[in-house]
């Protein structure tokens, strides 16, 4: 772990048209609904779990990890994207960090 947060010490950047440089992270995030402790647990560096009160009906469960995950960060949840596993407990997560 280094000064600027946890699993920010491989972020990778990226050009933005316009907008300067911005750093992405990968990370993979289990997810687990209906959970009594809402909140965000880091495994490792780049692997987090996320616990969710929504059920995983209708897509609830992942904007509710999706809001964990960018409180967590401190960054908007539109920067928090999943990638892979849309319908998984286990999911790709991309985050768009800010300089």
């Amino acid at each position: 772990m280094n000064a600027r947060g946890p699993g920010r010490e491989k972020a990778t950047e990226i050009e933005r048209g316009g907008t300067g440089r911005r750093k992405t992270l990968t990370i993979t995030a289990r997810v687990h609904p209906r959970s009594r402790k809402p909140g965000v647990r880091r495994l490792g560096p780049h692997e987090y779990s996320v616990y969710v009160a929504s059920p995983p009906e209708k897509g609830a469960a992942n904007r509710e990890a999706v809001a964990a995950l960018a409180a967590h960060w401190g960054i908007p949840a539109s920067s928090v994207r999943i990638v892979r596993g849309e319908k998984s407990r286990s999911k790709f997560i991309l985050l768009e960090l800010e300089d």
